[in-house]
């Protein structure tokens, strides 16, 4: 099984690191950011991504977790992912959803992309711009259609389309580079962090110049881990 067949399979039982094992070795959870809100609601501030890229603001979990007090960063994926929970785990966070409800009416701030299986554009233009620094002048970018798995586009990356190629893959399953060394990966629909999947890779190095906020999986980190609490 190549390793691109791998990446559009799930399996939610079975923990991360055991699940690419022969393929990744090791997976950071990237936690999309909160964002200060810059922008009106009627401006687009993807269709000229370059220029305001440098205006996003992004607000940290730990951040959130301090000014609202809620216990931890799986209390407040469940808060944030609330409507898509059952009814067990929304009787167990209720008390959360109401506190990062309250919260968002008190500040102008966005919450973490979740429903929109989306990539945040600002954190892919970082991965691009470590990438590029590295020598790397193209990727793999693979869509969600599973029976297509072959249809692999190979795009150039450059400094001068990173910024495009940002906001057009950010919709995308997965992120790879040609040598199968890093990947950025949609773990499922509707949640609100990606994958780092990396190979060989001093992963710590790496994290720090990547600037994501978030934590190594572990031999039992599985793609639900927020459930497990």
């Amino acid at each position: 099984m190549d390793i691109e067949k791998r990446l559009y399979e799930f399996n939610f039982d079975k923990p991360i690191l055991d699940f690419y094992k022969g393929y990744f070795d090791i997976c950071y959870v990237v936690l999309h950011p909160f964002y200060r809100k810059v922008f009106a609601d009627n401006y687009n501030e993807l269709g000229n991504f370059r220029l305001t890229y440098p205006l996003i603001e992004r607000i940290t979990w730990s951040e959130i977790i301090k000014r609202t007090e809620i216990a931890d960063i799986k209390k407040l994926a469940l808060a944030i992912t609330y409507d898509s929970c059952n009814s067990n785990y929304q009787s167990l966070i209720k008390n959360e959803k109401e506190i990062l409800l309250s919260f968002y009416e008190s500040v102008d701030i966005v919450e973490p992309y979740w429903v929109e299986d989306r990539i945040p554009e600002d954190l892919i233009v970082l991965f691009f711009e470590l990438l590029i620094k590295l020598g790397y002048t193209e990727i793999k970018v693979g869509d969600w259609i599973e029976d297509e798995y072959e249809k692999i586009e190979v795009i150039k990356l450059t400094q001068e389309n990173k910024f495009e190629n940002a906001v057009r893959f950010s919709n995308r399953n997965f992120i790879l580079t040609p040598d199968n060394k890093y990947c950025l990966k949609l773990p499922y629909h509707d949640l609100p962090y990606t994958f780092l999947l990396t190979n060989e890779i001093l992963a710590n190095e790496i994290i720090a110049e990547l600037n994501y906020e978030g934590f190594f999986a572990n031999s039992k980190t599985e793609v639900y881990w927020h459930l497990d609490f």
